[in-house]
């Protein structure tokens, strides 16, 4: 391999993160052969490296972690009731706050990235299959007269003895806990509770006289907070995205038995001897990525470096440095506030972009799952047509109600939730940062100048934990009932409903 080429091979490979790239999938063909309904399946990453990332990340938002978690916080307010004049016991929260969440951000920008590549290509597949029921389903209406068009499609929506759920499975009870518990964490009344929470730490900033000790209660109290926040983020991500895949599913086995029903009909139907022995396969369709400004691009790129195991080794080499110089520092507050320091910032920073590229990516779902039930109302319209009895009617009130269920338009939360996550807030942050920075070097770098890039870093960092947990239930809500419409609409269309 000549020099060029190495180069090449190094420049493309800096410039890949940040690029999303076109998704082209096909839903797996549904035919008699198959002896029973193909359901959703993910699908594993090629490189082991991948794997052994996902798996980590799915440890992290276990049951046993979570409980972990909250226990240990549990036994550190419990000690504080002996050591809560120790500045190393509040410090001590601090560091750990940061090198855990440092880390969970790294986890968090994971799962979105793997959560989003999966919905946009269940979407794309849910398009594939439905592009073969409209054209089975067309074909149909183009034969014979009216009266034999309309048994032709009368009898195939009807025609199968598989028998499916009236609704999508339920939830787990740890995960309708954690469902309501998100809901309720995520509510505008919580994010008034916690500013409420700062306001009164900053009135008695004066009777503290604005000490050292003051700036340590609220970064303690914080730190604590965002242990617990970005536990329960990682939970209720891997308990939702369990639910969808049981959902999705039931979904699939649907889907496919009405595409193997289809095609049965249509084979047994045709006048054309050839069609019986060919099967023309769901067609590829393809997803394109929305077009990003240069600012998003720089956003997405960074957030990929994050995602991966770049982010969590640059914290290792920061953990090796500030445990080499702890000597020469004797091991002091502000050796120990260090770490903190850095973690805190580079975490408030990725608390930006985790808001942002989750608002982004959500956008760009929501826009591919329009396309699915765009296609469902067609395929409704065609059987409407040739069957008076479908209450198709009934089916659109019903869904159309149930997706917008969780827009809430008016809510502040979602408002606040749609500011925090423009692009330019992220660039508003990190000016924000370098002002933090600036300001502790002016203090020289001394225990209030390191609290200053502690203590605002960690009230932001936590806000936009809330505000991520808000929109994840916000976003949760509007795809279950997505995943409804497009079972029930299935259900109809293979006459299984009432």
């Amino acid at each position: 391999m000549t020099m060029k080429s190495l180069l090449h091979s190094l420049v493309k490979a800096l410039k890949s993160p940040g690029a999303r790239r076109e998704i082209h999938a096909a839903a797996q063909t549904a035919t008699t052969a198959h002896t029973e309904p193909l359901g959703y399946t993910i699908s594993q990453k090629e490189r082991r490296l991948d794997r052994w990332l996902d798996w980590t990340v799915s440890v992290a938002g276990s049951p046993l972690v979570f409980t972990l978690i909250c226990g240990l916080l549990l036994v550190w307010a419990l000690l504080g009731i002996r050591f809560h004049a120790d500045a190393t016991w509040q410090v001590l929260i601090s560091d750990v706050q940061a090198i855990v969440s440092y880390i969970f951000d790294s986890f968090l920008m994971r799962q979105q990235l793997n959560g989003y590549e999966q919905r946009v290509r269940i979407a794309v597949e849910l398009q594939s299959r439905a592009a073969t029921h409209k054209r089975i389903l067309e074909s149909l209406a183009v034969r014979g007269d009216e009266k034999e068009k309309s048994q032709d499609i009368q009898n195939v929506c009807i025609s199968t003895d598989a028998s499916f759920d009236d609704e999508l499975p339920a939830e787990t009870f740890f995960g309708a806990l954690s469902t309501l518990l998100a809901k309720v964490l995520g509510h505008a009344v919580s994010l008034a509770l916690y500013w409420l929470g700062i306001l009164v730490w900053l009135v008695f900033g004066h009777h503290c006289s604005w000490s050292n000790a003051w700036q340590l209660y609220i970064n303690s109290a914080t730190s604590a907070l965002m242990l617990f926040v970005f536990s329960f983020l990682a939970n209720i991500h891997e308990r939702h995205a369990e639910y969808e895949a049981r959902a999705l599913d039931a979904i699939y086995r649907l889907d496919s038995t009405l595409e193997c029903t289809l095609r049965t009909y249509d084979n047994n139907h045709s006048s054309d001897k050839e069609k019986h022995n060919q099967i023309l396969p769901n067609p590829v369709m393809t997803s394109h990525p929305p077009k990003v400004n240069i600012l998003q691009r720089a956003i997405n790129y960074y957030a990929e470096v994050v995602g991966t195991l770049t982010g969590i080794l640059l914290l290792v080499v920061m953990i090796v440095v500030w445990i080499i110089i702890g000597p020469a520092m004797s091991f002091d507050s502000n050796w120990w506030l260090i770490i903190g320091t850095y973690a805190g910032l580079v975490g408030m920073h990725d608390g930006f972009v985790l808001r942002n590229v989750q608002e982004v990516m959500h956008r760009h779902e929501e826009s591919e799952y329009s396309l699915v039930k765009a296609q469902d109302q067609h395929l409704l319209q065609l059987v409407e047509r040739s069957r008076t009895a479908l209450t198709t009617s009934s089916i659109v009130t019903s869904t159309t109600t149930g997706s917008n269920a969780g827009n809430r338009p008016g809510s502040p939360a979602i408002s606040l939730d749609v500011i925090c996550a423009h692009e330019i807030t992220v660039l508003a942050g990190l000016f924000l940062i370098i002002g933090l920075l600036v300001g502790a070097g002016v203090m020289h770098w001394n225990l209030t100048g390191q609290l200053l890039c502690n203590v605002p870093p960690s009230i932001i960092e936590t806000f936009f934990m809330i505000l991520l947990i808000s929109a994840h239930s916000h976003a949760d809500e509007k795809r279950r009932a997505d995943l409804r419409t497009i079972y029930r609409t299935r259900l109809h269309l293979l006459g299984q409903s009432d």
